[in-house]
């Protein structure tokens, strides 16, 4: 899914959205919240994370860092989207929930009921739904047993079309999922572009996080920015 086609429009930015406890897009809004950046008095390991009010997608993006001499081949960095752990509430006694829990060892797939669920879930609440995606073969094939399904410009989830295909699932285990992994900071330049396989799109309950890793003595610096495809681009 290419939301280009959608009208969606390039959004550059090294910050994520002004967001509320709810994740509401609150002022000063779009491009205003956390911003992509990491600062090291010396030695360690640190992460920062952005989310955004809307689904958006990857196009690319660019990490820079400062100063080359506080640098080296051995610090590294990677680029990861955090998809939380999805949380029914509590148990429907009288048998009447809109989902069910299902055993997947050692934690629960959750599927949709027709008003007679064990459980009840708020497919709304972005504070503890996360949609995790299906395996898909690139042909439009769902390869998983997905039980939901997402509206891509939206992210409103509801039950799948086709029971079994649908493109996301809902499970009460957390995710990672790694666009850049453990990548070497040596470069002379202090620069690195990030260009996904293909484009990646992003539900607004994801986290985008980006981690280093730095064993290299001396004060540094580190930022990026991010190419997003998105329908809004004003700032409210």
């Amino acid at each position: 899914m290419i939301l280009a086609d959608f009208g969606f429009s390039s959004f550059f930015t090294s910050r994520g959205d002004a967001l509320d406890a709810d994740k509401k897009l609150i002022s000063p809004g779009r491009g205003q919240g956390t911003k992509l950046i990491l600062n090291f008095a010396g030695t360690g390991s640190q992460s920062v994370s952005i989310q955004c009010a809307e689904p958006v997608e990857i196009l690319y993006g660019l990490l820079a860092w400062s100063d080359i001499s506080a640098w080296s081949h051995a610090d590294e960095f990677s680029f990861s989207v955090d998809i939380g752990a999805s949380a029914p509430t509590l148990a429907n006694p009288a048998g009447t929930g809109n989902c069910n829990l299902v055993d997947a060892g050692g934690y629960n797939i959750i599927e949709p009921a027709n008003g007679d669920g064990t459980h009840d879930i708020d497919v709304t609440d972005w504070t503890q739904t996360f949609p995790v995606p299906s395996l898909h073969n690139g042909s439009g094939v769902w390869l998983e047993d997905g039980a939901w399904d997402v509206d891509p410009s939206s992210g409103a989830i509801r039950e799948a079309d086709t029971p079994g295909k649908g493109s996301i699932s809902l499970m009460d285990k957390a995710n990672e999922f790694f666009i850049a992994a453990s990548v070497s900071m040596g470069d002379l330049g202090g620069t690195f572009r990030v260009d996904p396989d293909k484009i990646r799109w992003v539900h607004q309950s994801w986290l985008m996080k980006m981690s280093i890793n730095k064993v290299t003595l001396g004060m540094g610096d580190a930022s990026a920015w991010i190419a997003f495809l998105r329908e809004k681009t004003t700032l409210l």
